[in-house]
């Protein structure tokens, strides 16, 4: 009688452990970012890999799409705003706090999201890919 067969899947947990799996590997895309110059597709799918496989597992038989896909595109997003940032450092030869406080005062976005486009357009084919491996890897079946 109380048994409701459209629950919702949980998001909270699932979401916070594919955030805690996925910070590793954003750390290491940022690392190969900088070290080598790049931004590799394969760390994308990587990453939606490894948060697809922390919601998996937080979720206790249910599918946890919509947390893993969350966790992922944050996580994306958050990298290649750092990887612009400290591009933009070492162009103008200032610190990581002092380009990220210049961005934030008036007249500063526009330079960085003009960064932001060319650092992401490097590898556009990844962002769907690590969003949908995402998808896949948190499907329990």
């Amino acid at each position: 009688m109380f048994d409701d067969d459209k629950q919702k899947a949980p998001f909270l947990i699932p979401f916070v452990v594919a955030m805690a799996f996925g910070i590793p590997v954003s750390v290491v895309w940022f690392l190969i970012a900088m070290k080598v110059g790049f931004v590799a597709t394969i760390i994308t799918i990587l990453l939606g890999c490894v948060c697809g496989f922390g919601a998996r597992i937080s979720a206790r038989g249910r599918h946890p799409a919509e947390a893993a896909i969350m966790a992922t595109l944050i996580l994306i997003l958050l990298s290649i705003s750092v990887i612009t940032i400290s591009v933009l450092a070492l162009e103008i030869a200032q610190s990581f706090l002092a380009t990220a406080v210049a961005i934030v005062r008036p007249g500063g976005f526009t330079d960085f999201s003009n960064a932001c486009v060319i650092v992401a357009g490097k590898t556009f084919i990844g962002y769907p890919l690590g969003l949908y491996a995402a998808y896949r890897v948190s499907d329990g079946s």
